[in-house]
């Protein structure tokens, strides 16, 4: 799960941040309009604030699977077969 945000926050950077004003289309009135740029020019530095906070959760993760005394495919374990 935790690849699975890493994924979607590359593939955001990739293909969402550099087109996001396009993506969001234009609003009716002048308040959405606000709404919209604001949202887009905090898109990149929320991202990085979820890419950080994912890094954090993998670093976590990885060493309390080291200190694990057994070692288990870390695909399925905690799941029910």
């Amino acid at each position: 799960m935790v690849l699975a945000a890493a994924h979607f926050i590359q593939e955001a950077r990739v293909k969402m941040l550099p087109n996001i004003r396009k993506m969001l289309g234009a609003g009716s009135t002048d308040q959405e309009r606000v709404l919209r740029d604001m949202a887009a020019q905090n898109f990149g530095v929320n991202l990085k604030i979820l890419a950080d906070l994912v890094n954090e959760l993998y670093l976590k993760t990885t060493s309390l699977d080291r200190a694990a005394p057994t070692r288990r495919d870390p695909c399925t374990s905690g799941f029910p077969s």
